[in-house]
């Protein structure tokens, strides 16, 4: 190969070098002008609500592992999530203002006390239940979605049972039989039952379930309530101790829900104790167990199609992730669980609401006749006589 010929095909390697160096600047730079310098507005998501949804929740759901629960949904649907934790108790009062104030929450995390009591504010999901298979369903189905459930049974403290040498009660007469043992002396230094503090947590109701312990007529219950601080009765004089005692280990048996259990378990996480079948087989009076039903309900208000779209997604796609991130007891059918949450679903299975049994009305005079008991026990025989209340 002669001078010129290497001249020649050096020139023309630059030439082809060039022409790729060239191509590859133009390629740059039209990526460089598109997406950095001047790229073009993002696309609308579709289905992108850009709303906040305001929700009401218990203080023991955890706030961040609820919204990182959730960030998928709010990615996707461009939702801003708003909590603010509200107590049970006030939560009736707390809804009514807010709607008087015309700013309503968008969803209400609730029990079925407060379901019940405010059905006119709530949208009706009938519609929405009937895709669901719930274990239970009491008469406020169509006014929320009841995502958990609790239930009565009987805890056990395994070291007094097996310091006294008692096997755990499994059914109303050995309850009964066990409790009648502790007249005893040689029982004197302990408390044989206690009732949840969590959520039996007004006189009515822990009357009510003395009367399904007890077998006794109503008015002889509440004479045995008002009588426990005298001597040789066998309950603590303070129901709204028992966890701690239990807790102490000094109670034999706690009459409580699970997440009384959750309770008393972070105040002596080291107790050993043990979960017996559930005696309480008539909560009040219809032979049947009483069951919490925890709901998500929307009170009435414009942001109710992203609310509803939201608990829909919840249930559908997060819903055993719900039920383990903050340790519930499941309403819904084919979730996985474990023996503890089993014996709940069981019992919940065969059981009701007080709702379901007692009318809001009778529920109320109730307390108006127990006020007056505490006062004049005699007066108060008559006025429960005069108000013929269904119990």
């Amino acid at each position: 190969m002669n001078i010129e010929e290497i001249k020649e095909k050096i020139l023309s390697d630059i030439k082809y070098q060039f022409a790729i160096g060239f191509f590859i600047f133009l390629i740059s730079s039209y990526v460089v002008f598109k997406y950095f310098l001047f790229p073009s507005p993002p696309k609308r998501k579709e289905n992108c609500y850009n709303v906040t949804l305001v929700l009401w929740l218990p203080d023991f759901i955890n706030k961040n592992s609820f919204l990182s629960l959730v960030r998928r949904f709010s990615d996707n649907y461009c939702v801003r999530f708003e909590i603010d934790f509200k107590n049970f108790d006030n939560l009736e009062n707390d809804l009514i203002l807010s709607l008087a104030e015309n700013d309503p929450p968008d969803i209400v995390f609730s029990d079925s006390v407060f379901v019940s009591r405010t059905k006119k504010f709530l949208l009706n999901l009938e519609k929405e239940n009937k895709n669901y298979n719930y274990i239970f369903k009491d008469d406020n189905i169509n006014y929320g979605f009841p995502i958990a459930i609790d239930t009565l049974v009987l805890y056990y403290n395994k070291r007094i049972f097996d310091f006294l040498g008692i096997q755990p009660p499994k059914t109303l007469d050995e309850l009964t039989s066990y409790l009648n043992s502790f007249n005893e002396d040689k029982f004197k230094n302990f408390y044989p039952l206690g009732f949840g503090s969590s959520r039996i947590k007004n006189k009515k109701e822990i009357i009510l379930v003395l009367q399904s312990v007890l077998k006794k007529p109503i008015d002889q219950t509440i004479d045995y309530y008002f009588g426990f601080n005298q001597e040789g009765k066998i309950f603590p004089q303070s129901t709204f101790d028992d966890i701690n005692l239990f807790a102490n280990e000094k109670l034999g048996g706690f009459i409580g829900f699970y997440r009384d259990k959750q309770e008393f378990l972070r105040i002596n996480p080291r107790l050993n104790y043990g979960i017996s079948l559930n005696p309480i087989e008539t909560f009040p009076p219809s032979s049947q167990n009483f069951v919490y039903v925890y709901y998500f309900s929307i009170p009435k208000g414009k942001k109710n199609k992203v609310s509803l779209e939201f608990l829909k997604w919840l249930i559908d796609k997060k819903y055993q992730e719900f039920i383990e991130t903050f340790d519930f007891v499941p309403n819904l059918r084919n979730v996985q669980v474990n023996e503890e949450k089993k014996l709940f679903i069981d019992s919940a299975k065969y059981g009701s609401s007080y709702l379901e049994i007692i009318s809001q009305e009778d529920y109320r005079n109730f307390d108006k006749i127990l006020e007056i008991w505490e006062k004049n026990p005699s007066e108060g025989k008559k006025e429960l006589i005069k108000s013929n209340l269904r119990l």
